[in-house]
């Protein structure tokens, strides 16, 4: 088996159903940023001194993942990049 067999399994039909055709690269994204917010609670309730750092990490995964959606999004329609950036400031 290959990796892009482990990815997905067809069903009685042989069609192939993933996660991110259920759910999008958009949506795959927002679930892991909800799952590092869920674990940052875990931090902040562990050592406080230590939960500054990872949310403030927090800020810059946040921030790029954002920018990765939109730009996700102007390549449909083909916008260029310099134009989302402006438009994100």
């Amino acid at each position: 088996m290959t990796d892009s067999d482990m990815d997905s399994l067809p069903d009685e039909t042989g069609t192939r159903y993933t996660l991110k055709r259920y759910v999008g690269a958009n949506g795959v994204i927002m679930i892991m940023l909800m799952l590092l917010a869920i674990i940052g609670v875990g931090i902040t309730d562990y050592s406080p001194r230590l939960s500054h750092l990872y949310w403030l990490a927090m800020v810059l995964v946040t921030g790029i993942s954002c920018n990765v959606i939109e730009w996700s999004r102007a390549r449909k329609k083909d916008l260029s990049a310099t134009t989302i950036v402006k438009k994100e400031m």
